[in-house]
């Protein structure tokens, strides 16, 4: 019970959320990413009730993302592109939920390597489900801090990632190095 179940089923908490989001909003700087969706529906509800509360605070609310991380996300995206503001790609979640590898157990976190071929199939399913949608997609997640990882999403076509700020220097370099490589030949 978590992400977007968990807020469903615990309004006052979704509504304390969303409100304190609200909040902060009028700076224009924040976007809602809704998590762990897996129906439409759950998106819909979800971007209704952030609605409501910004009606009844009489603010406009900031875009409404959905975060794809759930396998069965991937298939309802066409419904999603009509929907969601924008999208973010939970790569550790979606890893984990796909291949049935969880990196926190010891017993089977040896096989969590994301550069396999049916994963990077499946990242490249979901970009070009959504490029031509007009709405952002970024990559989200541990992978884009790893160079060679990295250099598969952009040649995919995928330009915007958040990562761990500790990583953010190594990615610098390794993209410097990237492009001037690219630049060489």
């Amino acid at each position: 019970l978590r992400g977007i179940r968990l807020l469903l089923k615990e309004k006052d908490l979704f509504r304390n959320q969303v409100k304190a989001l609200l909040q902060v909003s009028s700076s224009g700087q924040i976007k809602i990413m809704v998590p762990f969706i897996t129906e439409t529906r759950e998106f819909v509800q979800a971007k209704e009730f952030i609605q409501q509360v910004a009606d009844e605070m009489g603010v406009k609310p900031p875009p409404i993302g959905a975060m794809i991380e759930i396998p069965s996300a991937v298939f309802i995206l066409e419904e999603l592109i009509e929907k969601a503001d924008f999208f973010s790609v939970g790569t550790n979640d979606l890893f984990q939920y796909f291949c049935a590898v969880d990196r926190n157990n010891s017993h089977v976190s040896y096989r969590y390597r994301p550069n396999t071929q049916s994963f990077i199939s499946l990242l490249s399913l979901i970009y070009e489900k959504t490029k031509n949608c007009g709405k952002e997609i970024e990559i989200c997640g541990e992978i884009a801090a790893d160079p060679s990882i990295l250099s598969i999403l952009l040649n995919i076509g995928y330009k915007q990632f958040s990562i761990n700020p500790y990583s953010l220097e190594n990615v610098r370099e390794n993209l410097a190095k990237r492009f001037s490589m690219d630049a060489d030949k």
